[in-house]
């Protein structure tokens, strides 16, 4: 085995100087215990951490074994037991997953308690080629194609990488490296156990794609190699692009122009919708191209509520021009939006300006009408209104929307329509209804802010008094 070959990948692909003090995730297995001793031979401060996850009859005694190889090599040694069979069943998930997740989480905790750099883990050529096979499998889009990485930053943590030194060298090599050390590793005997998916690509499907061609794996591992440089051009591209179509990044959500989106190619749309779904998710095995392409399909072809749940947790809505990601069960309200939470209903005098909860203002004026026929509204008026105030018969007062409310908009004559079919036409989500403020006179609605005015009171060539009303958010 090229030592000097895989001291400078781990000096130049994963930015490790000779002081770098790292953490290695030992079980115990062949490919632990050689990537245990080969860092050890090239002189980087270690530290060994093993999870006990109780599942095997041997996992005590794997424990024990990896402790004594830690003192052999007067390493600090760190043992964390969890019961994994318990910890699965009340999460309802695998074995595997749970093991996984547990194992990654008291790596990188373990490590950022050493102020270790990196943690490392025994993956190897063998692994990568499985890896891939199950992204096959999976229906797995050009990201999982390209395998794992020999640095990565993952979600276990934002600052210490994990690092695979061994995932260019084949396990043969691996077990000859053992033998030839003196390493006596423990073999777990899960391995042969088929009703894990991976075992079964190792051990079954593997072999049987070698009798195709006996260079199968060589084959595979190139592949992973040659889309991985792919990728990352067309990576660069897609970063560009999310930053063009980004238009706000927030606690739990994202939003993104639905235009912007929609100009891409093809390929750089889906780029950019991974990304995002995994800055949300922070897991690449969360994001498949299933979930990706389903959420693709939606934008060009959204259902009538314009919402869908893509995974349980995750919300996709549309919104005007703009596309929601979140985490949450409703979508960020636009910021210009008026929400304001009424106990009881707030007489207005005018003119006037009055303070309303949630950061508003409602200011009233008296203007004069020819000012009124001259005036052009201006962008970004739509929360201002002109009204007949000849035609109020009593005071103005400001409520919250009720059930059962109609309103007989500008344009409509004498005809009303129910609020609740209003909000619908104007795209007004269910959510966003309940603390619009609305203007209204003798039970009768005036004007909902944002819209049009009711027809009975707008200004005609007749009319001899007029108010402004507008309604804005308070300046800081």
């Amino acid at each position: 085995m090229d030592l000097a070959r895989i001291k400078k990948e781990l000096e130049t692909r994963c930015n490790l100087k000779q002081n770098s003090k790292v953490l290695v995730g030992v079980s115990g297995g062949p490919d632990s215990l050689c990537l245990l001793h080969i860092l050890n031979k090239l002189g980087f401060p270690l530290v060994v951490a093993h999870l006990n996850h109780k599942i095997r009859h041997s996992a005590d005694a794997e424990a024990d074994f990896v402790a004594k190889m830690a003192d052999k090599y007067d390493l600090p040694f760190v043992l964390m037991e969890k019961d994994i069979k318990s910890l699965a069943k009340e999460r309802r998930a695998s074995l595997e997953e749970v093991a996984r997740e547990e194992r990654y989480w008291f790596l990188f905790t373990t490590a950022e308690e050493h102020q270790a750099l990196a943690v490392a883990v025994g993956h190897t050529a063998d692994d990568q080629v499985e890896t891939v096979l199950l992204h096959i499998l999976r229906g797995s889009g050009l990201r999982g194609l390209t395998g794992m990485q020999i640095k990565s930053i993952t979600k276990y943590h934002d600052m210490i990488a994990l690092i695979r030194p061994l995932i260019g060298i084949w396990r043969v090599q691996i077990e000859a490296y053992c033998e030839q050390n003196n390493l006596h590793p423990c073999f777990d005997e899960s391995n042969w156990d088929n009703s894990y998916s991976r075992n079964r690509v190792r051990n079954e499907l593997i072999p049987h794609l070698t009798d195709f061609n006996p260079r199968i794996k060589d084959r595979l591992l190139s592949l992973a190699d040659i889309l991985r440089g792919d990728f990352w051009v067309l990576e660069k591209f897609a970063e560009k692009a999310y930053k063009k179509c980004m238009i706000e990044e927030g606690i739990e959500y994202l939003l993104f122009s639905l235009e912007g989106i929609k100009k891409e190619e093809i390929g750089i749309q889906r780029l950019i919708l991974r990304k995002a779904l995994e800055k949300l998710l922070q897991d690449l095995r969360e994001v498949d191209f299933q979930k990706v392409e389903m959420l693709r399909n939606f934008i060009f072809n959204p259902n009538s509520s314009r919402h869908m749940e893509l995974k349980k947790g995750v919300n996709i809505y549309l919104r005007n021009d703009s596309l929601v990601i979140t985490l949450k069960k409703y979508p960020p309200l636009e910021p210009n939006w008026p929400q304001v939470k009424l106990i009881e209903q707030l007489q207005l005098k005018h003119p006037g300006l009055i303070k309303l909860p949630n950061g508003w203002l409602i200011d009233i004026k008296t203007v004069s009408v020819p000012k009124v026929i001259k005036s052009k509204k201006k962008p970004g008026e739509i929360f201002c209104v002109h009204i007949d105030v000849d035609k109020l018969s009593q005071s103005l007062y400001l409520r919250n929307c009720k059930p059962g409310d109609r309103f007989n908009p500008l344009g409509m004559g004498d005809r009303s329509k129910k609020v609740s079919d209003f909000w619908i036409d104007k795209k007004i989500p269910r959510w966003a209804r309940s603390h619009w403020p609305i203007v209204f006179s003798e039970n009768r609605i005036i004007w909902i802010p944002g819209f049009q005015p009711a027809h009975f009171c707008r200004i005609k060539g007749d009319t001899q008094k007029a108010l402004r009303i507008e309604v804005k958010k308070a300046v800081a």
